[in-house]
């Protein structure tokens, strides 16, 4: 028998969230999963509902507002629905009033940060610290699942008790990766938000000092346009936001990060599932991801370490297929739906 969970999450915007959830459900049917999800806002641009469409997934939109929580009441009774799992502040604080109406049903919340790290930089620091507050009130009250051993650690300082389910994305077909790149040694990129938590400028400094090497920063986000004014280097190249971020593995060699804060970077290990060796600041959740044999790290926000590291990886000749194998072994998407397909069955027969 297979088991009914409703997905809320406030929309289907291409984010770590989303694809998390896409790793989730891609796979459901092999795990005895049958989804069903419920967004929050409407959708625009960069959406990737269509993804979850041609996985003949339902997906409603119950809008948010007054009466957004009895909609998905309805559609839990309607549904039978037996687990609801929510991605965010808002879909959590949904999931809480949800368990405090349904006795019969399972709540669960996936961490995809540790808020009093995130929060400060997206919303400032007072905010940011009240919002976070209320984030880890909420999640008390629900079945915690962690991004990545980190968050969990991190949380469990906080006295809150979670499951660890690291991350994990769809692999390539590695032979058809390998036959199709050109190997230059010398393109580093970039991809993802450029705001100040994924601290881009200082990527940028170095490769101001290193112009034998290129540098691609794909993505968008709130300091781009300042950061795109201030360039005059022919290495260092913005590309704005992609639908097809493939097209950028295959024609880099390494994945570069100086990111302040992470719960376990999606796009670092879509980068290494496509081969490329890493260069990652050392947070805690960079260190969860790397050993010797994928990339190196530097001391975070140190421009001089970063410029020797730089120097450095172009020297070790790391085996793309070591990078890939190390993805393939420990951050599949397949692992993540299967364990996430075990919680929901011992949560029923439990």
């Amino acid at each position: 028998m297979s088991i009914k969970v409703l997905y809320i999450i406030s929309s289907l915007r291409r984010s770590g969230p989303v694809n998390v959830l896409y790793s989730i459900v891609k796979d459901a049917m092999i795990n005895n999963i049958e989804p069903i999800i419920v967004t929050l806002k409407p959708e625009f641009k960069r959406s990737k509902l269509n993804s979850f469409t041609d996985l003949d997934i339902e997906v409603i939109n119950v809008g948010r507002n007054s009466s957004t929580l009895t909609k998905i009441i309805k559609i839990i009774d309607d549904r039978n629905i037996e687990v609801v799992h929510s991605h965010g502040v808002i879909p959590d604080f949904i999931n809480c009033l949800i368990r405090k109406k349904k006795k019969n049903v399972y709540c669960i919340s996936t961490l995809h940060n540790f808020p009093f790290e995130d929060y400060k930089f997206a919303y400032g620091r007072i905010c940011g610290f009240l919002l976070a507050v209320i984030h880890c009130l909420i999640v008390r009250n629900l079945i915690c699942v962690s991004c990545s051993d980190t968050i969990q650690q991190k949380f469990k300082k906080l006295h809150l008790s979670t499951i660890s389910i690291p991350n994990g994305v769809e692999l390539p077909d590695f032979s058809k990766v390998i036959n199709a790149r050109r190997k230059r040694e010398n393109v580093f990129l970039y991809l993802g938000e450029v705001n100040r938590r994924k601290n881009v400028h200082l990527l940028i400094e170095a490769f101001k000092n290193l112009t034998q090497y290129e540098l691609l920063i794909v993505g968008d986000g709130p300091e781009l346009k300042s950061l795109e004014k201030q360039n005059c280097y022919k290495n260092i190249k913005f590309v704005g936001r992609t639908e097809n971020p493939v097209s950028f593995f295959m024609k880099s060699d390494y994945y570069i990060s100086a990111s302040l804060s992470e719960g376990l970077p999606m796009a670092c290990l879509e980068a290494m599932s496509y081969g490329l060796p890493v260069i990652l600041s050392d947070i805690s959740p960079h260190r969860e991801i790397i050993n010797d044999k994928v990339g190196v790290t530097f001391s975070s926000n140190d421009l001089k370490d970063l410029l020797k590291q730089i120097k450095k990886i172009s020297s070790l000749n790391i085996n793309s297929k070591n990078v890939y194998k190390h993805i393939e072994d420990k951050y599949s998407a397949a692992r993540v739906s299967e364990e996430y397909g075990n919680l929901y069955d011992e949560l029923i027969e439990n």
